[in-house]
This record gives C-alpha cells, structure tokens and sequence, in this order.
C-alpha cells in the first residue's frame, strides 16, 4: 500500500524497514521531525542528546555493538559532531551507522549556509543526495543495508576458497558447503532478498533478547556453560581432525 508522506517520515519509515534500532539526534530545524517520526516505531530506541557531538558518540557506540543506527542533526551541528564521526571513520562501523546532515540551503531557519559535502570528501564517506521523499527512504534503507553487501562479498570470496583452494581437495564436503556459502552470498545482493533477511535477523534478535530478559541468574549461568561446552567441542572436533 502506498501512503504519501513528507520526506522527515520517510527517513524515519527507512529506517524502521532497514532494521534501525538506535536513533540519538539533536534537534535543529529541518531535521527535527525525522527523530520525532522515528519514535512512533516501538523497535527503534529514539533519544535527544545534550548536543550534536554526544548524539553521535551514542550512534557510533551502539554501531560498534552491532547495532544499526542513525543520528541527525543540521548542518551546523556536523562541525561540533566532526571529532566523532571521523573516528568511526577508521574505526569502523560492525552495525552500520547513517548521518543525516540538513543543509537547510537559502537559511531558512539557519544562521548560515553550509555544504557538509565537503566533509564526505575529507573524511573518504560515501554521500548520498536524495531529491525526492521516495529517494530518502530508499536510500535510507540500501545506506543501512550496505553491509550486508560487504558481508554477501566475503561468503562469496570464501565459498569460492572452498572449492578452488586446497581444502577442497581434502576434504570434499567442503565443496558443498562453499556453494551454499556462494549461494547465500549472492542472495546478499537481491534487494528483496536483502529485505527479507533482515526482517527474520530482527525478529530472530527480538526473540532472544525476550528469552534473554525472561532468563533468572542461573538461567543465564546454564546458558553461559553450554556455550563454553558447545565451543569447546568445536574445537576439540577441528584438532581432532588435523
């Protein structure tokens, strides 16, 4: 169903279907309304920070937990956000992590203009443009999804290893299993397939977490020793088989 929105909610409704969870900003027109629109969905942890510089520093630590997660804030903000935002740079992002920068061109309700563009270029960060309120979502959702991308390309790097390296000819099972590896990596670049994997890993994380919380202190204790088991007979099974 096709619903007519202004393009503050669409962001907020990418960032929901990209699997967004955390969503730290500082308000400052025009980019207000995208945090305030993001609220509305219950999987996605909304919050004002005290300035633009903590409201990146809390996206990028829960992206360094694996985490997908936004900030925004306007133009001006970014150059008190600056010191973060280049150490996620070459620290890297596990989660995932989108910037929105309002530009607010012409100073509608700003002091000055600024082109934040030119932080893309210093910084070496992928910049996207949207001109229309389907672009914003959509490139919302593929900003987010991009590292399933990368993480497509690594299965299909490693399945094609299976086969073609040495290992194969050893062990001829893994021939198997490094299509399955390429077959799933290629799955990675189909943007409904994308979609699709994404829906089951949220839920799948909504699920654990429920049964996580639900857990007493010998629960979690019992979960903590069968995994220490269940590695420990990994490792037992691989060196046993060199």
């Amino acid at each position: 169903m096709k619903q007519l929105m202004l393009g503050n909610a669409a962001v907020a409704r990418g960032l929901y279907e990209a699997g967004c969870s955390v969503a730290s900003s500082y308000p400052g027109t025009p980019s207000t309304e995208i945090t305030e629109e993001a609220a509305k969905y219950d999987a996605i942890y909304c919050e004002w920070a005290p300035n633009e510089k903590v409201a990146m520093e809390v996206a990028f630590g829960a992206s360094l937990a694996g985490k997908r997660s936004f900030c925004a804030m306007k133009h001006v903000g970014l150059n008190v956000a600056a010191d973060p935002l280049f150490t996620s740079v070459y620290t890297g992002l596990p989660g995932g992590l989108v910037v929105l920068s309002a530009d607010d061109p012409g100073c509608h309700s700003s002091q000055n203009e600024q082109d934040n563009r030119q932080y893309a270029r210093l910084f070496g960060l992928p910049c996207f443009e949207p001109a229309t309120a389907q672009e914003m979502k959509d490139m919302t959702v593929e900003t987010l999804n991009f590292i399933i991308l990368c993480m497509g390309l690594l299965f299909v790097m490693a399945g094609i290893f299976l086969i073609v390296g040495k290992l194969a000819g050893k062990r001829p099972a893994s021939i198997a299993v490094g299509v399955l590896m390429i077959a799933w990596g290629l799955l990675c670049g189909i943007p409904e397939s994308r979609s699709w994997m994404l829906a089951r890993a949220t839920d799948l994380e909504h699920l654990l977490e429920a049964m996580w919380a639900g857990l007493d202190g010998d629960g979690r204790m019992l979960v903590y020793i069968f995994a220490l088991w269940l590695m420990g007979a990994i490792v037992i099974m691989v060196g046993g088989r060199r």
